[in-house]
């Protein structure tokens, strides 16, 4: 049974039509009230559509394809071009050889969702595709899925650094933690997979050239914290080190709160707050600078010519330096910081709820909007930099895996007109 959502299609190949095809492409544009007619050649569709004209006073809507499209996978994409696109639409091929009718699906961009862990897969499944749409459509989402996985292993998993580079750690500096170390591993996991990932190698480059941004405000040393003059690690008084770093934390803590692990959501949220806070006492008496015990010096994070090992001198300068002591949000935050010492993966046995740590992350991108503000942040500013980070690493697979499919495929190359 016909239905008004019931669109057909016929597909046209090479730069001419026999007469009996012809007349059969006739009868079905005057036989369904939508019909598209499908080919590479516009030359050939003009005519045909001219030709429909004249014997039955109609016209198809006629869709150009690439030439570098196989016309046999661009009709799984018709509703991406289709001037009506509608998301229950059906599409039948008419073969204007036989004048057999088949249902055609539709690779469509609703069709892809994804599971607790990120993973994309298309819903309807691949029976019914053509099997290059089918290849494709299965190697795009396994590209996909094996990127988020090294983002999430980036953010909230394992290390990316040999046991032995971990190791060393142990007696580095607090300048060497400003080195993005793990960053740069996972740079070197992306750009290996760039000549095998070949429906996803535009994404891929985007992410690669983005995290170097994000590494070239790695400081070299301690005087490029210290320098007047803006700088590719300083702007505005600021080390933008440390806000990459916060931002990191805070894209962790958000996937860590959709995959409900709550306990690392806070401690991410706790970290995203006190990196971005210990950046911005740059602005008043912080400094990397060498400091000497027991005989070894290393550049550390010194307030006051002392070297801070915890949080507390660092809150409390923060709080004294832009007059926040009063202020509801930096209370919030004292109260989730003193709280956060009776969590399990601290000093207690009690777990942070969901509520909880939402709470405290409001709290914290308060503070921070708040103080971006109050120095006069110009440059490098942290919402920025979180837009495009989050952009970069966590991709809308919605968006991002139909799009290399029909770049794959040359389908994104469709052309609807009407013939005069």
């Amino acid at each position: 049974m016909k239905s008004s959502k019931d669109t057909y299609f016929a597909v046209v190949e090479g730069d001419a039509l026999a007469l009996g095809p012809r007349e059969l492409l006739s009868a079905a544009v005057l036989e369904y009230e939508e019909f598209i007619l499908v080919g590479d050649s516009e030359r050939l569709l003009t005519d045909l559509s001219q030709y429909v004209h004249a014997t039955i006073a109609a016209r198809p809507i006629c869709v150009l394809a690439s030439s570098n499209a196989l016309l046999l996978t661009v009709e799984h994409f018709l509703d991406h071009a289709y001037l009506h696109e509608d998301a229950n639409r059906r599409f039948f091929k008419v073969c204007l050889d036989t004048g057999e009718v088949t249902l055609v699906p539709q690779v469509r961009d609703a069709s892809f969702k994804t599971d607790a862990n990120l993973h994309v897969y298309y819903e309807p499944g691949v029976q019914g595709l053509h099997p290059v749409v089918k290849s494709v459509v299965e190697a795009a989402c396994a590209q996909h899925n094996e990127v988020t996985k090294l983002v999430c292993r980036l953010l909230i998993g394992y290390s990316f650094l040999p046991d032995q580079q971990l190791k060393s750690k142990s007696a580095g500096s607090d300048l060497d933690a400003l080195q993005l170390h793990e960053l740069q591993a996972f740079l070197g996991h992306l750009t290996g997979l760039v000549p095998i990932f070949t429906l996803l190698q535009e994404e891929l480059t985007d992410l690669i050239t983005h995290c170097n941004t994000l590494l070239a405000v790695c400081p070299s040393s301690a005087s490029d914290l210290a320098n007047i003059q803006a700088t590719a690690a300083l702007q505005n008084g600021f080390p933008c080190i440390y806000k990459v770093m916060s931002v990191l934390h805070y894209l962790a803590y958000q996937l860590a709160i959709e995959r409900n692990l709550f306990s690392k959501a806070f401690m991410h949220i706790f970290r995203a707050y006190e990196c971005y806070t210990s950046g911005a006492l740059f602005l008043d008496n912080a400094t990397i600078r060498l400091h000497t015990k027991s005989g070894t010096s290393l550049d550390s994070y010194m307030i006051n010519n002392q070297r801070i090992l915890g949080f507390t001198p660092v809150f409390k300068g923060i709080g004294t330096y832009f007059n926040l002591e009063q202020n509801a949000d930096y209370l919030t935050c004292k109260f989730y910081i003193d709280l956060r010492n009776k969590f399990h993966y601290t000093h207690g046995d009690v777990k942070p709820s969901a509520s909880l740590a939402n709470e405290f992350a409001r709290a914290v991108i308060r503070q921070i909007l708040k103080i971006e503000k109050a120095a006069n942040q110009q440059n490098f500013l942290w919402r920025d930099v979180y837009m495009q980070t989050r952009k970069h690493l966590i991709k809308d697979p919605q968006w991002e895996v139909p799009a290399a499919i029909r770049r794959a495929l040359q389908a994104h190359q469709l052309t609807s007109f009407m013939v005069p």
